[in-house]
């Protein structure tokens, strides 16, 4: 409160004053409201002082507005100054130098794709800025391809391109029932270790000797996406177990036909046939290497095998050079059994026996 208020005014001026709690809360409510008091015609004095400060406050709010809005406008004058000032500097001195033009493209790959297909995929010409070469937008054209795994694009000033590619690697074919060449079949595709699918552009020489996985209807899957199909999968990790476990020295997979849908028919290089379930593939391949180990501990060679069964496996081994021998033998003559006439046989006639007569 003001010193000169009359609640402090008077003989008790200096004195602690003690105020009720409804003024002090609306002293605390109304900060800024003066508390005026109409004793002695002061009330008209203090609202000619409040009229009067409240044009000055306007007055200096209305000056600090217009300032502001000067500054404001200055700072986008010079900032839109620079911008332009700037650009045409950076097109003058980069964008449009000669000195700063594509003039080589260099490419490695680690696969079957040409720098042809690789720069044509990639979007980009040699003559063009090298500053207007959106290196992430190469690399996501580029990684759009079914046979590029990843991508990368750099830029070696003043006038060369360099891009790198990781491409998929096909462990196997896909090809529908009905055809059975995968490499005239339209419908076949190629697919990695993991399950993506990949449509040739041309059939390279690695791509001969892939296994071809038949049994499987490709006309719903797509280039560049993963395969979901349960039995493709079981197939894949079939390939995967046999190359980790270094068996493809002693046995190599031809073949895996799914037609079944039960089970996958595999035939190996040596012409033989071993039947695997789709479930617990790992472990199946462990009974494949004992059965291999016992026929190269006792030198026989495995033709046919079901390992679908638990216990009691069927299987069936080449013929060795004697049982060829044997089988190869004309087979002998059965002996003729004689073969002698049935003799009627006749009941024989009972004997009647003479009738005595009891004595006496």
């Amino acid at each position: 409160m003001r010193p000169d208020h009359p609640a402090v005014a008077g003989p008790e001026r200096g004195r602690r004053v003690i105020l009720s709690s409804t003024t002090r809360r609306r002293a605390v409510l109304r900060p800024n409201r003066r508390v005026t008091s109409r004793k002695r015609g002061g009330g008209n004095r203090q609202l000619l002082e409040v009229k009067a400060r409240s044009r000055t406050v306007t007055r200096q709010r209305t000056l600090a507005a217009i300032w502001i809005s000067v500054r404001l406008a200055a700072v986008f004058l010079v900032g839109g100054g620079l911008w332009v000032g700037g650009k045409k500097a950076v097109d003058a001195l980069f964008l449009e130098n000669p000195d700063y033009v594509i003039r080589r493209i260099d490419v490695a790959t680690d696969g079957t794709l040409t720098p042809e297909q690789v720069v044509a995929a990639a979007g980009i010409e040699e003559g063009a800025g090298i500053f207007e070469v959106s290196l992430t937008a190469v690399r996501s054209r580029l990684e759009e391809l079914p046979q590029i795994r990843s991508a990368e694009v750099e830029r070696a000033l003043p006038d060369r391109v360099t891009i790198r590619v990781a491409e998929r690697h096909p462990v196997a074919w896909l090809v529908p029932p009905t055809e059975g060449d995968p490499y005239r079949a339209p419908g076949a595709l190629l697919v990695d270790a993991d399950g993506v699918l990949i449509r040739p552009l041309q059939v390279a020489p690695s791509h001969l000797h892939l296994p071809v996985i038949t049994g499987v209807q490709t006309d719903r899957l797509r280039a560049g996406e993963p395969v979901l199909e349960r039995d493709v999968r079981a197939a894949l990790e079939l390939l995967r177990v046999t190359e980790s476990r270094l068996l493809q020295a002693r046995w190599e997979i031809r073949s895996i036909d799914l037609s079944k849908g039960y089970c996958m028919e595999v035939t190996d290089s040596r012409k033989g046939r071993i039947t695997f379930p789709t479930a617990d593939v790992e472990r199946q391949v462990g009974r494949l290497e004992a059965l291999l180990g016992w026929c190269e501990g006792n030198g026989r060679e495995l033709l046919t095998a079901n390992l679908v069964p638990v216990r009691n496996v069927p299987v069936t081994f080449v013929p060795t050079p004697e049982e060829e021998a044997a089988a190869a033998l004309p087979a002998a003559p059965a002996a003729e059994v004689p073969v002698k006439r049935a003799t009627p046989v006749r009941p024989a006639t009972p004997v009647k026996k003479p009738r005595t007569r009891a004595n006496g």
